[in-house]
């Protein structure tokens, strides 16, 4: 699933103008699931065999064919080219989508307020405490495969193919000239250098796709560096002074005398938490939960909502 220099791209576009791309930035993996089973059928269609596999110089065979395989431009039969179409493009969609789901649901147990547990909540702990184990068995079965493959002791080097019911063969000579011969009788630019051109072009925006991907890799570096940079600066500047007290029953001698404990619990703080109204660190459950109940800072008295909450991570971690 090599969607991620497209994703960064479209990433940044939404980041620096959300109006036009964030939409397309929140529906990123279905669009471009779309666009991949339309690629992968053509290629099937076309070559029997799918995108990056066409660049080898390979092609599908259904399982059980031992004589001389048909031409490659005819495609596969139609089961084997849905099940193909179905294990190319929609398992790496739902394995991006429960990585995703996975580390959404892992920080709002590491962070969320503890409630008494519904059915969903426990369905969500069930997934939570399952999935890597099913995620490490994913892994060794494809491992698995690969090192029997290398050993000679497997036919498919991924348990894609064997779901799919079909092997990989190198390309015939009756293949490539077939493929060839209908190349040529389709293309437009024949006879006038379009070959020449059209290679010409496809190797220009391969190398500048590889050089664009570099480009902001190497950007997203400076900043992330630059960031660190700013976030050292700002811890020298002096500290601003405290927020006026604006409720007379807690006075501001009631702050604990350690800086490291929570005004509420007066406890060592955990998930360190900011309450942007005021500015006064707390422990997010405690924070959460008074702002939830009181609406306002519990040391000044500030009206104060949940979108005031400002997790705070250390430079370090």
């Amino acid at each position: 699933y090599c969607s991620t220099p497209y994703s960064f791209v479209l990433q940044a576009l939404a980041e620096s103008n959300p109006g036009p791309y964030g939409l397309l930035w929140r529906w990123f993996d279905e669009i471009y699931t779309v666009l991949d089973l339309l690629l992968q059928h053509y290629c099937l269609s076309r070559s029997a065999a799918s995108f990056s596999e066409n660049f080898y110089g390979l092609k599908r065979v259904p399982a059980g064919v031992t004589g001389p395989s048909g031409l490659a431009s005819r495609g596969l039969p139609t089961a084997h080219h849905l099940r193909s179409l179905l294990l190319l493009v929609l398992v790496p969609y739902l394995r991006v989508k429960l990585d995703k789901l996975f580390g959404r649901l892992r920080e709002e147990e590491d962070y969320a307020i503890r409630f008494p547990a519904s059915h969903r909540q426990r369905l969500h702990k069930a997934f939570l405490a399952a999935y890597p184990y099913l995620n490490m068995g994913w892994e060794a079965w494809f491992l698995a495969h690969q090192l029997l493959y290398v050993f000679g002791k497997a036919r498919h080097h991924s348990p894609l193919l064997l779901l799919a019911r079909v092997h990989l063969v190198t390309l015939s000579l009756a293949d490539v000239l077939d493929l060839e011969k209908r190349s040529s009788s389709t293309n437009l630019w024949v006879g006038i250098g379009g070959d020449k051109a059209c290679g010409r072009l496809a190797s220009s925006l391969s190398t500048g796709l590889s050089l664009g991907v570099f480009f902001l890799q190497f950007l997203e570096w400076w900043y992330s560096t630059e960031n660190q940079e700013t976030v050292k600066s700002l811890s020298c500047l002096p500290t601003p002074p405290p927020p006026v007290h604006l409720d007379g029953h807690l006075a501001p001698a009631a702050l604990p005398a350690l800086k490291s404990l929570c005004p509420l619990c007066r406890k060592p703080r955990a998930n360190h938490t900011a309450l942007s109204t005021s500015g006064h660190v707390f422990c997010y459950r405690c924070i959460y939960a008074y702002v939830k109940r009181q609406q306002r800072c519990p040391m000044t008295g500030y009206p104060s909502e949940l979108q005031h909450l400002i997790k705070l991570y250390s430079p370090e971690g």
